[in-house]
């Protein structure tokens, strides 16, 4: 007998999973208690690249954009509770990773996904399940009506007051679940949300942040001249479980009173039930991730079941199934806590609940301007899954998924490979000064590699000025472009009060159109020329034997206020820049392999070995394959875990 799941929930979660089962060719059939699909209560929903990215696989983007109509999220105005505007973001994350926010009413969204569905058959509404229990080979649903329907796995999809969560937990044995699990669900946040005309004048295509004390407003352009708007509300102190209330205005179509409860469930399946989106992972609205991760949810669901019916395509065993149930939780427990507590940590600077939170509010997000709206993406969004087996739309972006790149990014050495450098440069700088003695057989090994020459050549210090001036001015054309000004060093010219909003676009968009490119191609080869010519010069009056020494005793180097060290010093940091940022930093993020790093390294071994004395390859070596072990040892023990 064929595969048969059993969704119950005609949730974003419930429609979306149909959409990717029906595209994979697994049966499903899908239970909605309500008597229609995609009722209007009121409320919106925002998708981010990672959601939008999977829609498009199931050929849903087009629509729901289409839905959005002109009203894409482009601009943020933070505002003080006088309604003054003191900080501005844009969003960029259309340029980085090929989809922009997108906010429409959550029925549209519904409607969508059920509009694509070829098999509407399957889904049927009135049929509210009240019990789940388990077959000899599957499991069976039992709706309010008394109708039965089984399967071969059920999912639950029905939000976080989830009855198969609670029929799940009733099925499994004494301990298998925490006790009381459902007690422990807080809400710190209360909101009031809904759906208003948009008044004249409006900001086009803008979303309106007012922070104050204890509350804030959130108000952004919807489609059709109208208007989302939210205002939170601190709960003090946060309640727990039931003791939540659950209050909601008469008129209910335009306007909802309810508690966020945030919470991250410990165990999301048993055998053959598992839940997804919020009936494991609610999470709080203005993180914009609670649709976006049901979808991610559905796909890893949907890519360990693939998996497993590629080894028994008749039909899977009851561990084979909770295998693939387990993948899910692997794969998507540690991405829902984050995000928990992401929405904690923004409700905390939106209501301004104290001190720190209170500072970043008025100086941090602001100073953050539009970076702060790109790490967002890039943080929550890049690491997103998408279904394997269906072809990813080809959408321009400069920041590929994580699952695009070629290796698997190395972020458990990211800390490591920050502090290692700033510890050895700042050994070397002690050294230079003279703070810190090298040992006596270091010193010795160190004069054997310096100039053996003229010792009053001028060449040795026309050669390092040189190589210097080169160098800084590399780093003063890198850290000026375009799209390093979105790095945390260019924080305090990103956003500060209100840019004009044209040229601060079309300057990111030059970005991604390399406008930039050709000069500084003309300055790298410039800089190029330059060293080359004074490393020729050196090597032809001075001799092989010095084109790569380190200076030593000569008078010109000391009359610049150099010590013996400082030339070495400079080569070893020349060194860490090539094969640390042009090897290593690709390797941790994954943009090149292993085996590419270890190669370029290699290279650039090679090409001291050609033009250098043996002493000072010797030197070189060690200290790259020192380098080299540890990276691959990080490395080994980061895909290990």
């Amino acid at each position: 007998m064929p595969f048969k799941i059993i969704i119950v929930g005609g949730s974003v979660a419930g429609l979306s999973l149909a959409n990717m089962l029906e595209k994979s060719n697994i049966d499903y059939i899908l239970l909605e208690g309500y008597p229609e699909i995609a009722p209007q209560v009121g409320a919106s929903i925002g998708l981010l690249p990672n959601g939008l990215r999977i829609l498009d696989q199931l050929g849903c983007y087009e629509a729901y954009r289409a839905k959005a109509e002109d009203q894409i999220y482009q601009q943020v105005y933070l505002r003080k509770s006088n309604g003054k505007i003191y900080g501005y973001q844009h969003d960029l994350m259309e340029m980085w990773l090929g989809y922009p926010m997108i906010f429409i009413d959550r029925q549209m969204l519904l409607q969508v996904l059920y509009g694509n569905l070829k098999h509407k058959e399957k889904v049927l509404t009135s049929q509210r399940v009240v019990s789940v229990d388990f077959t000899e080979s599957g499991v069976r649903a039992t709706t309010k009506d008394n109708n039965i329907y089984e399967g071969d796995l059920i999912i639950g999809a029905d939000g976080i007051h989830s009855k198969i969560r609670e029929e799940m937990w009733r099925n499994a044995p004494l301990g298998y679940f925490s006790p009381n699990e459902d007690t422990q669900i807080p809400a710190s946040t209360k909101c009031i949300f809904g759906i208003s005309k948009r008044p004249p004048g409006y900001p086009g295509a803008s979303q309106q942040n007012t922070f104050n004390k204890g509350y804030s407003y959130y108000i952004m352009e919807a489609p059709g001249d109208r208007l989302y708007w939210f205002l939170f509300v601190e709960l003090d102190p946060t309640l727990y479980g039931q003791d939540i209330p659950k209050d909601i205005y008469e008129n209910r179509i335009v306007t909802t009173l309810a508690p966020l409860q945030t919470y991250v469930f410990k165990k999301w399946h048993y055998r053959r039930i598992i839940t997804i989106g919020d009936s494991a992972h609610k999470v709080d609205p203005v993180t914009g991730q609670g649709g976006n991760g049901a979808i991610e949810s559905g796909a890893l669901l949907v890519n360990a079941l693939l998996r497993k019916l590629d080894e028994s395509p008749n039909g899977l065993r009851e561990d084979q199934v909770e295998s693939a149930l387990a993948e899910v939780h692997a794969g998507r427990f540690d991405r829902a806590e984050d995000v928990v507590k992401q929405g904690y940590w923004l409700q905390d600077v939106f209501t301004k609940r104290n001190l720190i939170s209170t500072l970043i509010a008025r100086y941090g997000l602001p100073a953050l301007g539009s970076f702060g709206v790109l790490y967002r993406g890039v943080e929550f969004c890049a690491p997103a899954t998408s279904l394997e087996r269906l072809e990813i739309p080809n959408r321009p972006r400069a920041v590929p998924f994580e699952d695009e790149l070629p290796a698997k990014p190395v972020k458990v050495v990211t800390m490591m490979h920050k502090v290692l450098p700033i510890a050895f440069f700042a050994l070397l700088c002690f050294v230079s000064t003279g703070s810190v003695h090298v040992p006596k057989k270091l010193e010795t090994f160190i004069d054997g590699l310096s100039l053996d020459g003229d010792q009053t050549s001028m060449l040795p210090a026309i050669t390092f000025v040189t190589n210097w001036a080169c160098l800084l001015t590399m780093a003063l054309v890198e850290s000026n472009r375009v799209g390093n000004q979105l790095a945390a060093l260019a924080l305090g010219i990103t956003g500060m009060g209100k840019p004009e909003q044209g040229p601060e676009r079309k300057k990111f968009h030059n970005m991604f159109a390399k406008a930039d490119a050709p000069i500084i191609k003309r300055i790298h080869y410039t800089v190029l020329g330059a060293s080359a010519v004074a490393h020729m010069a050196n090597l032809v009056s001075l001799g092989i034997g010095a084109s790569l020494s380190f200076g030593g005793g000569n008078v010109a180097m000391a009359a610049l206020g150099l010590s013996k060290y400082d030339g070495l010093i400079f080569t070893l940091s020349a060194l860490v820049l090539s094969l640390g940022i042009s090897s290593w930093n690709l390797r941790l993020s994954g943009y090149i392999t292993t085996e590419q790093a270890l190669q370029s390294a290699l290279a650039i071994v090679g090409g001291i070995c050609i033009a250098g004395p043996a002493a000072t390859v010797a030197a070189v070596a060690i200290w790259l394959c020192l380098q080299t072990l540890i990276v691959l040892i990080l490395i080994s023990f980061s895909l290990d875990a």
